[in-house]
């Protein structure tokens, strides 16, 4: 039985297929994950057929393993109704994959019509008796509109929660005005501005500012607080549903100065490539927002406004200072008699202390009346002297005497106490003291870069306690790891450091946004917090340009190419009847008015015009979309008259060219 037992087991051994993970091993075995792949996109063409611009391709992966031990060939096609609409990335295929090996193959969906397109992608191997892979596609063509489209919605000052929709007139325009909040005299409030686009080729906001109204003696009321940095011609808000965000949102904050009138009134005064915005000559057109707002003269006002009980110069309102305690003057600068409403502090509308205990109202004038021109109210607060730095408001709000006349205003004391923090960052700040994190312009899609902030090192400088550090909503700037942790202390000298990433959008642009960081130091408090502006200037992805040139023998280098049109005669050349094509010159242009030959990536060339009597097959690679820029054109020898040559061209990010190249080529004998 025993030798019968041993060649029962090399019988085994011998049908045994021991490829990797099910491989075969003499011959290559192709997998693909997923199977599917879905994409949405938006149309490269609009409902007349014609190019649009600043649409870009939606793109995925699928990741193709070599299973076998041997490795194989690699091949892959596309094929389907709709297949035209699907394509590789820019670097296309391999040649080949070894066993055991895997890569991942960028395919690229750019559709010409709105809907469903279907198609697969073929994989061969190219090895004889192995079966083809196919991998199914299915793309989305949106339903967006072809054209970009401006909506701005503005939100309601008594529902901060709704945005209410400018008015579209007949002709396409809109119609928007924003109005504000009474706000007090020297305060402020702030509201949002959606701007969004409805289509699907990036908006470009190319202009943004505040214009006063004109013959007005009032100063300026309205400030910009988003975006930092306004946009311009060279540097637009690019707003783009595929690659980008298709919203962004401007702060306007109404801080109305003393005036002449009540009543204030200004433009948000913004530029842009909505085609609707145009004027009967198709010339483009600003769209004006109306911003309005109420500014109420208040009459209460506080002598004096602000104590530092920590400072020996600042005696808070008693001569001679007394440590740790303040004495504040509540008066009236109207015509009537005022009502003292209510004395709180901010930190937690206590009426009595502070967050924390370190300040204490020892003296309430709530209740009380105050005459025009009186001495006032007494308000006193005390303070338990500590090393670490505290801040806080007290904020008395009055009413008008009478029967119910209306606000007479509120006076926001500061109070802060103990050694002060000396917050800075690097990078530092301007003289200014504006803060900017610029991410210049990034080629890649994803950078990051370290904000560093730190706590002066001298002996005036106090503890630092770090609150928190945020972003503002942003879909192109984040806090990653490492995080700076909620509350950490730094002594003086120390540092911690917060990281802040950038994903760059297709599209490209300026996109800007805001870091805040909420600490103890005076000038990191709410509403605004210490501020560091992000900001990056991408290049716009602009149209590529063709440029279609032909070449004469003997100049095979076509170091003297003719452009637009020439005229041949079949004797110059020879027995081949050649004509070089090239595109080579072909370019794609940058946001400063340059050019760079080597983003042009793929080239179409056709012949849609021959001589009726000549024969077919006549361009070389007619209609393929190739990597190569110049191709052969043979003359029909029988066949004389004109011949046009057609060029279409697509830059790094398959973006296709906005128009035609064309070369006119007059064939006599």
């Amino acid at each position: 039985m025993k030798p019968l037992f041993i060649a029962l087991l090399s019988l085994t051994a011998v049908g045994c297929r021991c490829g990797t993970s099910g491989g075969q091993t003499d011959k290559p075995t192709y997998t693909a994950d997923p199977k599917a792949l879905r994409f949405t996109a938006c149309s490269t063409q609009d409902e007349m057929g014609k190019p649009v611009a600043d649409v870009f391709p939606d793109q995925q992966s699928v990741t193709i393993k070599n299973i076998g031990k041997v490795g194989g060939g690699f091949k892959a096609s596309f094929s389907g109704t709709d297949s035209a609409a699907f394509s590789l990335g820019p670097d296309g295929a391999p040649t080949a994959i070894a066993g055991g090996a895997e890569i991942s193959l960028p395919v690229r969906f750019a559709p010409t019509k709105k809907g469903d397109s279907n198609a697969n992608l073929v994989i061969s191997d190219e090895v004889d008796g192995t079966d083809d892979i196919t991998v199914s596609l299915n793309g989305q063509g949106s339903t967006l509109a072809a054209q970009p489209k401006l909506q701005v919605t503005m939100q309601n000052k008594d529902l901060p929660a709704q945005y209410d929709p400018c008015l579209e007139q007949q002709d396409g325009n809109l119609s928007c005005t924003q109005t504000f909040a009474d706000t007090i005299e020297k305060e402020s409030s702030t509201l949002e501005i959606k701007l969004k686009n409805l289509g699907c080729p990036a908006l470009k906001i190319t202009s943004m500012e505040l214009m006063q109204l004109a013959g007005s003696t009032d100063p300026l009321s309205f400030f910009i607080d988003a975006p930092a940095v306004p946009p311009s011609e060279a540097s637009p808000l690019v707003l783009a549903d595929t690659g980008g965000t298709p919203e962004s949102t401007v702060k306007i904050r109404f801080a109305p100065p003393p005036g002449d009138n009540s009543t204030r009134v200004a433009y948000l005064h913004l530029k842009l490539n909505d085609p609707k915005l145009r004027d009967s000559n198709d010339t483009p057109l600003s769209l004006d927002i109306v911003l309005q707002g109420v500014a109420v003269k208040a009459s209460v006002f506080a002598n004096p406004t602000r104590c530092n009980f920590s400072d020996p110069a600042d005696d808070c309102g008693i001569t001679p200072k007394q440590d740790g305690k303040s004495r504040f003057l509540i008066k009236n600068d109207g015509s009537a008699n005022i009502t003292i409403d209510s004395v709180t502090f901010k930190s937690n509308m206590s009426e009595t202390s502070s967050q924390g205990g370190r300040f204490t109202i020892t003296k309430n004038p709530k209740g009380m009346t105050v005459a025009p021109g009186s001495n006032g109210a007494e308000l006193e607060i005390s303070h338990s002297e500590m090393p670490l730095f505290v801040q806080d408001q007290v904020v008395v709000s009055a009413t008008l005497g009478g029967s119910g006349a209306g606000s007479g205003g509120r006076a926001t004391l500061a109070l802060s106490g103990g050694k002060q923090p000396c917050l800075t960052t690097d990078p530092a700040p301007s003289p200014s003291g504006l803060v900017v994190l610029d991410f210049g312009e990034p080629t890649t899609e994803l950078s990051a870069k370290a904000l560093t902030i730190k706590n002066g090192s001298g002996a005036q400088c106090g503890e630092l306690i770090v609150n928190a550090v945020a972003v503002d909503q942003s879909p192109f700037f984040s806090l990653i790891d490492p995080l700076v942790m909620p509350g950490i202390h730094l002594a003086p000298g120390a540092t911690t450091e917060a990281t802040v990433q950038f994903k760059r959008p297709s599209s490209g642009g300026t996109q800007t946004g805001t870091l805040r960081i909420d600490a103890n130091d005076a000038r990191a408090q709410g509403p605004q917090y210490f501020q560091v502006q992000l900001i990056s200037n991408a290049p716009l992805d602009q149209r590529p340009v063709p440029v279609l040139k032909g070449c004469i023998p003997p100049d095979t280098s076509c170091a003297m190419a003719k452009e637009n049109g020439f005229s041949v005669s079949l004797a110059m050349l020879g027995a081949t009847k050649e004509l070089i094509l090239t595109a080579k010159d072909s370019y794609d242009p940058l946001a400063d008015g340059g050019t760079s030959l080597t983003q042009v990536k793929n080239f179409q060339f056709r012949l849609p015009q021959k001589p009726s009597n000549a024969g077919n097959a006549l361009l070389e690679k007619e209609g393929i979309k190739q990597t190569s820029n110049q191709v052969k054109l043979t003359l029909d020898p029988a066949a004389l008259g004109t011949y046009t040559v057609t060029l279409v061209v697509w830059d790094d990010r398959d973006q296709q060219s906005g128009g035609t190249a064309e070369l006119i080529i007059n064939v006599k004998q």
